[in-house]
């Protein structure tokens, strides 16, 4: 394979990957909100309030989102593209380490 080629080639896969990410990127965010919104209606449902009249705290809504984004979108990754990207406590790439699918969050978000 000629070096044009090879360089087209990886300019390609590199525009995949891009996609792919920024797809997922977006899509994991909103399913993070979703399930943020479901948690809140969940406690004013438990306490008998009614949701419109909930005091939502933006920036507890913004913690969960941040804490539970990445997870999600390692799983769309794997789910719609077949990456399975796992990195270790250090934020380094790790081939040998499991994925955790029962981590729990603090849902005190409102």
């Amino acid at each position: 394979m000629t070096t044009d080629k090879k360089f087209k080639k990886d300019l390609t896969n590199l525009k995949w990957w891009e996609n792919a990410n920024k797809k997922t990127e977006e899509l994991s965010r909103w399913i993070s909100l979703y399930e943020a919104v479901n948690i809140i209606a969940d406690k004013a449902e438990d306490l008998g309030k009614d949701f419109s009249k909930i005091q939502i705290n933006p920036l507890k809504v913004r913690e969960y989102i941040e804490s539970t984004v990445d997870i999600y979108h390692k799983k769309l990754l794997n789910q719609l593209y077949g990456i399975n990207v796992v990195y270790n406590d250090n934020q380094e790439y790790n081939d040998n380490q499991e994925y955790n699918d029962n981590q729990e969050y603090n849902d005190n978000i409102f």
